[in-house]
């Protein structure tokens, strides 16, 4: 797996957080892109087999997707801090990764899972 780290979070912690995230079904010959940017977003390349996530600067707690959008993205997912949401993001990618049949309403699951997953091991469930 490669990482391009843009930010200024630690490339430790961010491997950290993809490798918490990465379905089994994941080989480890994709490319992780994170960067910051005007607006959380996420990217998946597959045939490339890359993937890019950007971070957005906010206040916590916050609320993803408060408001319905197309393409089936849950609404009202709660994040308590930085690595929450980078956690989320690049769940949510890395389960795009494992398969092309996956919504983004099941990968935005997936993402909610892997956080309940987190707060239960770090002690903030």
């Amino acid at each position: 797996m490669k990482l391009i780290n843009k930010t200024q979070i630690p490339d430790s912690e961010i491997l950290e957080l993809i490798k918490f995230a990465k379905p089994a079904s994941v080989a480890d010959n994709f490319t992780a892109v994170v960067k910051e940017g005007k607006n959380f977003a996420g990217f998946t390349f597959r045939y490339f087999q890359r993937f890019s996530v950007t971070m957005e600067k906010t206040t916590y707690p916050t609320i993803r997707n408060p408001l319905p959008r197309k393409g089936g993205y849950l609404t009202n997912i709660s994040i308590l801090n930085e690595t929450e949401y980078l956690l989320f993001l690049l769940s949510h990618e890395l389960q795009h990764m494992a398969s092309r049949k996956h919504t983004e309403g099941s990968c935005d699951r997936y993402g909610l899972e892997t956080l309940d997953r987190w707060r239960k091991a770090h002690g903030s469930a």
